[in-house]
């Protein structure tokens, strides 16, 4: 079994526009005659590699802690595609029994409304893009909320351009946070001889 890594290093990792860098702090180090080593993490939940969660974008919608892991976990087929991403280019794709979907984009492939309600109309369970954010203003949120509120989970900020397309497994799980209205997750794609 291969792993394939598709996680961004947190720290060095683009950020949104406008949200504060992730800064990783000292509290105890070895180098100073401390017993342990140890640091604060500093982070939005939207930095690097990360998951949007239902109460990112709806009031009642489930957080780190209650969203089911299912979505996240399974089998997904990635494709590179450029540009706004219609609900027309959804039904060109060939999707069949997909119920995850990674962009391979360079950063410049992104939803749109009528992709959302397509992907949702598919059975699809998650998408993923490469870029910071799955879809750009003015419709970002009217998209989020299309897609988490068809119960869609979304993974952004993934590390795709050295993955050839196909068809993998996923393990990209949140953390277990109460309140947090998306995650940092380390992604990762299995391989095996059979093809996934």
């Amino acid at each position: 079994m291969k792993v394939i890594d598709i996680t961004r290093e947190i720290l060095s990792a683009p950020l949104y526009p406008g949200d504060p860098a992730p800064r990783l702090t000292p509290i105890s180090t070895l180098a100073q005659g401390d017993a342990f080593q140890l640091s604060l993490l500093e982070t939005t939940l939207h930095c690097g590699t990360h998951c949007d969660l239902p109460l990112h974008v709806l009031p009642d919608g489930e957080d780190a802690a209650q969203v089911s892991l299912q979505s996240f976990c399974g089998e997904c087929l990635i494709l590179r595609m450029n540009g706004l991403i219609t609900g027309a280019d959804i039904e060109d794709l060939p999707l069949r029994g997909c119920k995850r979907l990674l962009i391979c984009g360079e950063g410049k492939a992104h939803l749109d409304k009528s992709a959302a309600w397509v992907l949702a109309d598919r059975g699809v369970v998650l998408v993923g893009t490469d870029d910071q954010t799955i879809a750009r203003e003015p419709i970002s949120r009217e998209v989020h909320t299309a897609l988490l509120g068809s119960g869609i989970a979304i993974l952004e900020g993934l590390e795709l351009s050295d993955v050839p397309s196909g068809k993998y497994f996923l393990v990209a799980l949140p953390l277990k946070l109460s309140g947090g209205d998306g995650s940092p997750v380390r992604a990762v794609l299995l391989e095996s001889e059979t093809g996934y």
